[in-house]
């Protein structure tokens, strides 16, 4: 309701004044083209949306610590690519060459220092089963 109001103030504004930038959300129910919303087909998709929504985050969290750490970086992960997405059509308009990779190698590169030996040190029992890669990894120091 709220978005209505402002582009009607935006209309009045511009100086422009037409029988669209008066109408209401129930004006426009009553023209003969447009339907009304089916409300309970909205909700029940909402509703089966929600339920798988919170079923996976419920099922992530039983499976363990491992699920839930691998989710987390993934999330992380989406959200950083729509972040470079973003930034990426200036980098095209500026013509700055490797924009993606540069910015895929500064975020791979912090997640092993945020992640690296604190994560992988809870996970050294399960994960590691030779001893080289348990030297390489969680005996150096930095």
């Amino acid at each position: 309701m709220e978005g209505s109001v402002s582009a009607r103030k935006r209309v009045v504004k511009a100086g422009v004044t037409t029988d669209k930038a008066n109408k209401t959300p129930e004006d426009v129910a009553k023209v003969p083209g447009v339907k009304k919303k089916k409300t309970w087909a909205d909700f029940s998709t909402r509703l089966l949306a929600a339920v798988v929504m919170i079923g996976t985050v419920i099922a992530t969290v039983w499976t363990g610590h491992i699920a839930v750490s691998t989710l987390i970086v993934f999330m992380e992960c989406i959200v950083y690519s729509e972040v470079v997405n973003l930034g990426y059509l200036e980098a095209q308009e500026r013509g700055m060459p490797w924009f993606k990779r540069i910015t895929w190698g500064f975020f791979a590169s912090t997640q092993y220092f945020v992640y690296g030996k604190s994560v992988l040190g809870h996970f050294e029992a399960q994960v590691c089963s030779s001893n080289v890669f348990r030297s390489r990894f969680f005996e150096e120091s930095f």
